[in-house]
């Protein structure tokens, strides 16, 4: 999909960043996990895939031993 082009292209940008799982579902669109090392590389994260026309809601992030990881939701900007 658009989408998952687009974030692979924006996790690629960003040093260190992850992609630990994607889940595309026509009903429930794609959503997706991110490890990265640093609170601030999803704001670089959501920055790429504003500019590739994709929305990003960050729906939950925590601390796992150093590393930061990111449920995000993907979606077309309106």
């Amino acid at each position: 999909t658009a989408a998952a082009a687009a974030l692979f292209t924006a996790i690629e940008s960003v040093e260190g960043a992850e992609l630990e799982m994607l889940v595309a579902r026509p009903d429930d669109g794609v959503k997706a996990t991110l490890s990265h090392p640093a609170y601030s590389d999803i704001e670089a994260i959501n920055r790429r895939m504003a500019e590739a026309g994709m929305a990003v809601t960050e729906t939950a992030t925590l601390d796992d031993s150093g590393r930061i990881v990111s449920d995000i939701s993907i979606g077309a900007r309106p």
